[in-house]
Formats: structure tokens, C-alpha cells, sequence
């Protein structure tokens, strides 16, 4: 009963997700599409003085390669992976160590702020809510018969009222 009523509750949120995830990968793929390759981690390296596949922790040293915007789907898997806030610190700066620019910091932020602080603590209260709901109307269905948890706690407070003598 929780479940039906769930599903029915959360198709306009997970239609809202959907959709920010279709609007998020189509911008990824064209603002970082082929940005992070072996190949590409290399030249910059190289143009940097810098080596970041033995720097332990990496997105190199972790071998994050399908982490990409190169095409829908991994782009779809790249934004999953910052929606449960994967290493998403990782990827941002894979992304932004590749085009050695600043402005791939905005892009990742929005998908953070938008997706993980609204959407998903929408769904999240909906969940819970949906869970207390049941809870609530099964405590109230069971108060004419006695509900367990009030008794004992009304006989909890009765043994603390009573004075010794």
C-alpha cells in the first residue's frame, strides 16, 4: 500500500530528475565531450609539469576513463555518479585540470545544488513522508484496541509520577 502510494507521488519528481539529466548530459556533451582521455591527461601533464596518475586518489590513478561526457550514456552514468556524490570532487577536477580553465566549476555546482539539494531531498521527504503517513494511520487504526508503544509509555510516566514513601 506504501509502495502504490509512493509511485503515484513521485512521477512528476522522478519526471522533473529525468528531465534535468536529459538537460545536463546534452550540455555536458558539448561542453566536455573527449575532455578527459588518457591521451588528453598526457599533453596536459606535459604542458603543466605535472604527473597525476601516480598521485594516489586521482581520477587517473582511479581509472574513472567511463566518467565521461563523450557520449548520452556515459554522460547519463557521469551525472548518476555525482548525484550520489561519488568522488564528484574527483570529476570536477579531471574536467577542469583538462581544459586547464575555471569554468567547468559552475556547471558541476548547478548539477550539485539543483539535483542532490532540491530534487533528491524533495523525493527523500516524500519517502519518508509517505512512510510516516502509514505509520500514523496504523497507530490510529489500533488505538481503540491499545497501541503498544503509547501504553508503555503511559505506564513509563505513571512509575515516575508516583512518589516513594
Amino acid at each position: 500500500q506504501t509502495y502504490l502510494t509512493l509511485i503515484k507521488q513521485m512521477q512528476v519528481y522522478l519526471g522533473i530528475l529525468i528531465g534535468l539529466m536529459y538537460v545536463f548530459a546534452i550540455i555536458g556533451m558539448e561542453l566536455f565531450s573527449e575532455d578527459v582521455t588518457k591521451e588528453i591527461h598526457n599533453v596536459s601533464a606535459v604542458k603543466n609539469n605535472k604527473t597525476l596518475a601516480n598521485q594516489c586518489g586521482t581520477y587517473w590513478n582511479l581509472e574513472y576513463y567511463s566518467l565521461n561526457f563523450d557520449d548520452f550514456f556515459a554522460s547519463i552514468i557521469t551525472l548518476f555518479t555525482l548525484m550520489v556524490v561519488n568522488n564528484w570532487h574527483v570529476i570536477v577536477e579531471a574536467f577542469t585540470y583538462s581544459r586547464n580553465e575555471w569554468w567547468s566549476y559552475p556547471y558541476f555546482i548547478t548539477w550539485w545544488v539543483v539535483c542532490v539539494l532540491l530534487v533528491l531531498n524533495v523525493i527523500i521527504a516524500l519517502i519518508l513522508d509517505a512512510f510516516i503517513d502509514r505509520w500514523d494511520s496504523k497507530d490510529s487504526a489500533s488505538a481503540s484496541r491499545g497501541n503498544f508503544h503509547i501504553n508503555q509509555f503511559l505506564a513509563a510516566s505513571e512509575r515516575a509520577q508516583e512518589v516513594p514513601e
